[in-house]
């Protein structure tokens, strides 16, 4: 009866084991993904794009209290939460500025998401889910670009 007892707990304590190196390996792969997003903003390999500097425009025009009169609200989808953020990250930063700005958001998305698999399913299929997500196209994207799918990203991942 001992031995049984002793083999349960013996177990339990290499899973446990297990699922921390798991919980240590997706957290590791979401971190590396934000490091190489951060890289690529800081080496600037290319300008702004149409939609990123009208989001910036439109920020900066909001700021200045011209959003509403300019009616960026016919032009933009949503709301001028996006445009007010890149905006004022661009007044202090420049391009550099709003696109770290949308890669906290999608950082903030991904770890989230990595959250609700591990909850769900466990810190293995957490683990492995971090890694297809940080291979794919719209984090890879959307992480290192300053437009308005990096809010939606994030919050459509906190919702889940």
């Amino acid at each position: 009866m001992a031995s049984s007892a002793a083999a349960v707990r013996a177990r339990s304590h290499a899973l446990g084991k297990q699922e921390r190196d798991f919980t240590i390996a997706g957290i590791a792969i979401v971190l590396l993904f934000v490091v190489l997003q951060a890289v690529h903003i800081a080496r600037q390999f290319n300008s702004l794009s149409a939609i990123e500097s009208r989001a910036a425009l439109a920020g900066l025009r909001t700021l200045d209290g011209y959003g509403w009169s300019d009616g960026y609200l016919r032009t933009l989808p949503g709301s001028l939460l996006w445009p007010v953020l890149s905006g004022s990250a661009y007044e202090f930063w420049g391009a550099a500025g709003a696109r770290l700005i949308a890669l906290a958001l999608v950082a903030v998305g991904f770890l989230a998401l990595r959250s609700a698999t591990d909850w769900l399913f466990g810190a293995r299929a957490a683990c492995f889910g971090a890694g297809a997500l940080a291979l794919s196209a719209p984090f890879w994207v959307a992480g290192h670009l300053s437009s308005m799918e990096a809010p939606a990203l994030a919050a459509t991942c906190i919702a889940v």
